[in-house]
């Protein structure tokens, strides 16, 4: 069996990754867009400042992340899916880092929507205690 070189570990690390990830990111995505939304138009409604800025925050990190993915990673992917080791072009290795840098500040703009919107829900229920516990001590 002959081993496998660099070429052909990218390539099948890429048709691997195409081929488990883009199904479920089709649903994942436009899901975790629509949920925002409807947080939004929710948090709205009662005014929490510190609340609504953080998943505004958060929303606005999701769609710099799709915009990433869509205009960035997914056509370097619909390249990678269709090369061989025969077909692998011979400036492989800048389209390889090119995807790695954008998928790379598409995680960081993920993680920092993800901190806010963590942020977010804990901010709820920290004004939330406050406000209950200011409210048991104005009716003792």
């Amino acid at each position: 069996m002959k081993p496998i070189d660099a070429r052909g570990r990218f390539l099948d690390i890429g048709h691997t990754m195409i081929a488990n990830l883009a199904g479920p990111m089709r649903l994942l995505l436009p899901a975790s867009l629509i949920s925002s939304v409807v947080l939004l138009v929710l948090l709205a409604r009662h005014r929490r400042d510190a609340v609504f800025h953080l998943t505004v925050a958060s929303f606005v990190l999701m769609i710099v992340a799709l915009v990433i993915t869509l205009t960035v990673n997914v056509p370097i992917d619909n390249d990678i899916v269709h090369w061989t080791a025969n077909t692998l072009p011979a400036d492989w290795t800048t389209t390889r880092d090119r995807w790695e840098f954008f998928h790379g500040l598409r995680t960081i703009a993920s993680v920092a929507a993800l901190g806010c919107v963590v942020a977010s829900a804990l901010s709820w229920v920290t004004s939330s205690r406050v406000r209950t516990n200011a409210s048991v001590r104005g009716h003792a």
